[in-house]
């Protein structure tokens, strides 16, 4: 955890400024209500200006985070973070920065998802703690922003 936390010190220093949008800082599907014609975003407490990596990065760290705890294979976890990041980037009118993109996933898995994991730990819990905390630290390792 001590290297995690150095690398996204220093990483956090070299992110580019990005445009201040309206961001969820919670997104993920669990965030979303649909019907056949609509779809709507809930939960606001959130709600601020921000960089849209962070939405973009927690939508991914949901999905990684299921893939550790079983709920969906890494494959699926792979193939859907890849499809909703295509789907963002085709619709979306900003660009979103890879190296903000990395930092923003690795830093809410460890700061959102890795903390759940402690706190209702299981039996298998260490085994997928440190799966996660190794995966943030890889994102960091291997980040455009890596010295």
């Amino acid at each position: 955890i001590q290297e995690f936390r150095k690398l996204a010190a220093q990483q956090r220093q070299k992110l580019p400024m990005a445009p201040q949008l309206p961001i969820h800082t919670a997104f993920r599907y669990t965030q979303l209500l649909a019907d056949a014609q609509r779809l709507a975003l809930v939960d606001f407490d959130g709600f601020r200006q921000g960089d849209a990596a962070c939405d973009v990065g927690s939508f991914l760290a949901h999905l990684h985070y299921l893939a550790v705890k079983n709920e969906i294979s890494l494959e699926q976890s792979q193939e859907a973070a890849r499809l909703f990041l295509e789907s963002y980037r085709s619709a979306s009118q900003h660009e979103v920065d890879d190296a903000a993109l990395a930092w923003y996933t690795a830093v809410i898995l460890v700061a959102k998802h890795a903390q759940k994991m402690v706190k209702r730990l299981k039996e298998d819990g260490d085994e997928k703690l440190a799966r996660l905390l190794q995966d943030s630290l890889s994102l960091l390792r291997h980040s455009p922003l890596a010295d």
